[in-house]
């Protein structure tokens, strides 16, 4: 076992030892606090999204992670990790709108994300409060719904404004949507590029246009489109 002396900022072995951070599996980095049901940072103690533990439960392959009892006591578990696929999976599971055609048939999956706190409006544009956190819950809410038989598959988020026109002095509403990021193509770097484009136009539009329209309410969505 190791554990994080953060006193001196190093980590020990069990018998006490420093050791290099290198070489400390990353499942000791984080830990599950039993006394308030969250995730935790070992060095910060901060509170970390389940849904960023969970990438690096999958990403690192780790079977067991640390958790800290009610009592205090440090163990390891693996059970924790089924909970924890559980609850983020059935958090982003929801059913879709089918649009039945002649010749085929449209699934709609949407979920609204503006009180989850990974996008917040600022006076006329928004910033994602973690970039990571909202690209890994984008692309979890993809693998969650996505109908494996399909294979035209778009998905891409959007964003509504209800804005003031400072120029003309009038309000108004308007949508921001990026790109799609289609089935061959559905990775989290894409994903992420999704968000950034669609910021940096927005932004780029601003600045070309010299208008100011002010944000007086605003909403924000996943989008999942599915043919069969």
């Amino acid at each position: 076992m190791y554990k994080y002396d953060s006193k001196i900022n190093r980590w020990r072995d069990k018998k006490g030892r420093f050791v290099s951070e290198k070489r400390v599996p990353l499942r000791y980095h984080f830990y599950y606090d039993s006394r308030v049901n969250r995730y935790r940072d070992t060095k910060t103690g901060q509170y970390i999204p389940k849904e960023e533990v969970l990438r690096l439960i999958e990403e690192n392959d780790l079977g067991k992670i640390n958790v800290l009892s009610k009592n205090g006591k440090l163990y390891r578990d693996n059970k924790i990790i089924d909970r924890l696929k559980k609850d983020v999976y059935n958090d982003l599971k929801v059913e879709p709108e089918i649009k039945k055609y002649p010749d085929k048939t449209r699934y709609t999956f949407e979920k609204e994300i503006t009180d989850l706190g990974l996008v917040t409006p600022t006076t006329y544009s928004w910033e994602y409060t973690t970039l990571n956190e909202l690209t890994d819950y984008t692309y979890n809410f993809f693998k969650v719904n996505h109908l494996k038989k399909n294979k035209n598959v778009r998905l891409y988020p959007i964003f509504w404004a209800w804005v003031y026109d400072e120029k003309v002095d009038q309000e108004r509403e308007r949508w921001f949507e990026p790109p799609n990021v289609t089935q061959m193509k559905i990775t989290k770097e894409n994903i992420r590029e999704q968000y950034n484009i669609m910021k940096e136009e927005h932004e780029d539009e601003i600045r070309k246009e010299d208008y100011r329209e002010r944000i007086l309410e605003f909403r924000a969505w996943i989008i999942l489109k599915e043919w069969d």
